[in-house]
């Protein structure tokens, strides 16, 4: 439930939980009926362009949301992943990051971002293959090499 379930969450916090809710397989705004109004035209200018964002991305993502849920039906392959899960053997470094980075799939990284006044944050960028090309960012296409970066906070 993005958003939370109970309590009054900041505008602030509610709009990190849309930008990482997307990534999930559902994706819902939900609340307890005691909780103040929390849509985001509530909220402000701000948190509307946030959100409008977060979810044309999903949007965009629709394609791959079918493969991989195509994939999970037929293989068994899990549509969110562990860090390890695809690099077991080839990157040891995942191990610190596995509290704050996970995968859609193999080939899209989500990295939470969990400080509301973070500008920008430490990205963990795994080795996926031995002939590891690195990794493009979803939103400006740059290509990242393996290893730790900086993404927008």
């Amino acid at each position: 439930d993005v958003g939370g379930f109970f309590y009054d969450p900041s505008e602030e916090l509610l709009t990190r939980w849309h930008q990482f809710g997307i990534w999930y397989p559902f994706y819902r705004a939900h609340a307890h009926l005691e909780t103040k109004r929390r849509e985001p035209w509530v909220l402000g200018e701000t948190c509307i362009t946030r959100v409008r964002e977060a979810v044309s991305t999903r949007y965009q993502m629709l394609p791959t949301w079918y493969t991989r849920m195509m994939e999970f039906t037929e293989m068994g392959a899990p549509v969110l992943r562990p860090l390890y899960f695809d690099t077991l053997g080839l990157d040891d470094g995942v191990w610190p990051h596995i509290d704050t980075h996970m995968l859609v799939g193999d080939e899209i990284l989500v990295r939470v971002v969990d400080d509301k006044t973070a500008g920008s944050t430490q990205v963990y960028l795994p080795k996926m293959s031995a002939s590891d090309g690195g990794w493009y960012d979803f939103y400006t296409l740059e290509r990242r090499p393996a290893g730790v970066g900086t993404g927008p906070g």
